[in-house]
């Protein structure tokens, strides 16, 4: 395509390699800075911009759209969320959330029809991830002490919004970082990647969050295990690949004290400590107000579980409308905050009822079913089998901070699940890494 202005050529560029750039400088903005007014709004922007160059290249044939089973689940659910607004108290809460939903599904189906027929490189795209995550730790730490929002009580921010949304996309940094380790044959990358992955990882302590810290420990073992599970099952010589798992197993038993001995001498592992005497404290009900008052947020989030059941077991057909827990939530607890759940499970459940989240995790599912067929098609030591193994981890990684935090609006999230979903379906009809 040209671009001319009185028969001069101005510009020749692809099209189809324009709107792939546009995509990938769209999932930049959405880690990098959609999370500040101003961020937000360029993010925006790219997002619009992006969706009408899809547009047009649809309506002259360059392009087309391209619709999988993961989208018309989407599709399905997404029509609960628009019927919740019958018997929501609040419809105005579930307008907003159900134009981002369609913006995100929208997002989704546009990326989708380009991820799945390009050719760019998925290592290019998690480098570009990883360096996205790096930049805005490093802006973090030059923020850290200044007097302004990017600050929570010496807790840093950075443009994620909150600690703990700042100690996710670390995690989720590091996790894909583990695949990189594995399968990249240029040492170069290595030299650098080491470095910008231990930064991130002071990041994550820098957040003082336990879900950023636990998400790193469930993710690497949970990667771990699955290639180590899958290998059995497929090696030859079961007895030597046992010794060698004791002697590597030995190793991480060593390296993995070392660490938490160095954690224990920072400030902040007393969130790590006070989480625990929590629970220890929560055990014994007479104990409810000194565990108040050793970690308030665990014992918020307790409660807001337990207030979550009993909205569900009253509205578990239809729920209470998009986005309406924090509206119905002073029924239950006049004394508490109005705040949302912090649990996507009891989000669901209760805003659009038992079916409408059982419509939302049959996505996951579906995605789960691939990536398990997937998994017998390649061999072992396959950079195609490491990287659905690492799909698993993510998608497994997703499920569980959803225990402590709602997603199924989250941007970030939406990019994972278009990754894994595109990736693994250009797998199903050429497996082949780009």
């Amino acid at each position: 395509m040209e671009i001319k202005f009185n028969g001069i050529r101005l510009l020749k560029y692809n099209p189809v390699k324009f709107i792939e750039f546009l995509l990938i400088f769209y999932i930049i903005s959405v880690i990098s800075f959609s999370m500040i007014p101003i961020g937000n709004i360029v993010s925006r922007l790219i997002g619009v911009i992006l969706f009408y160059t899809f547009t047009m290249l649809i309506l002259v044939g360059k392009s087309k759209i391209y619709i999988n089973r993961e989208i018309i689940l989407f599709l399905i659910w997404f029509l609960f969320c628009i019927l919740s607004g019958i018997v929501a108290l609040n419809i105005e809460l579930v307008i907003v959330k159900v134009v981002t939903i369609f913006q995100l599904i929208l997002f989704f189906i546009a990326g989708y029809s380009i991820f799945t027929h390009s050719k760019f490189s998925i290592n290019t795209l998690f480098y570009l991830i990883i360096f996205s995550v790096f930049g805005i730790f490093v802006f973090g730490f030059i923020a850290q002490y200044n007097p302004d929002v990017l600050v929570t009580q010496n807790r840093i921010t950075a443009t994620a919004g909150d600690p703990n949304a700042l100690s996710i996309l670390g995690a989720f940094a590091f996790i894909i970082a583990l695949f990189l380790f594995q399968t990249e044959r240029k040492k170069i990358r290595l030299i650098f990647l080491i470095p910008i992955i231990c930064i991130i990882l002071y990041g994550i302590v820098l957040t003082q969050s336990r879900q950023g810290i636990l998400l790193v420990l469930i993710g690497t073992i949970l990667y771990s295990a699955i290639q180590i599970i899958h290998k059995y099952r497929n090696v030859a010589n079961k007895q030597n690949f046992i010794l060698k798992l004791t002697f590597y197993l030995f190793a991480l038993v060593v390296m993995v004290v070392i660490a938490i001995y160095a954690f224990q001498q920072t400030e902040y592992s007393y969130r790590i400590q006070a989480f625990i005497a929590f629970i220890k404290i929560s055990m014994q009900s007479s104990n409810e107000h000194l565990s108040r008052i050793i970690d308030y947020s665990a014992y918020e989030r307790r409660k807001l579980l337990k207030y979550g059941v009993e909205i569900w077991q009253d509205h578990p057909i239809f729920g209470i409308g998009l986005d309406n827990f924090r509206a119905i939530i002073k029924h239950y607890n006049p004394i508490g905050n109005r705040l949302y759940s912090h649990n996507n499970y009891i989000e669901l459940l209760t805003t659009i009822g038992t079916i409408g989240a059982l419509m939302y995790y049959a996505v996951y599912v579906s995605i789960f079913t691939k990536l398990f067929k997937l998994q017998k098609r390649f061999s072992l030591e396959s950079t195609e089998l490491k990287l659905v193994q690492l799909f698993i981890t993510i998608l497994g990684c997703i499920m569980i901070i959803e225990l402590v935090t709602v997603t199924y609006y989250s941007k970030f999230i939406w990019m994972l699940l278009l990754i894994i979903v595109s990736y693994s379906d250009k797998f199903l009809n050429e497996p082949s890494l780009s």
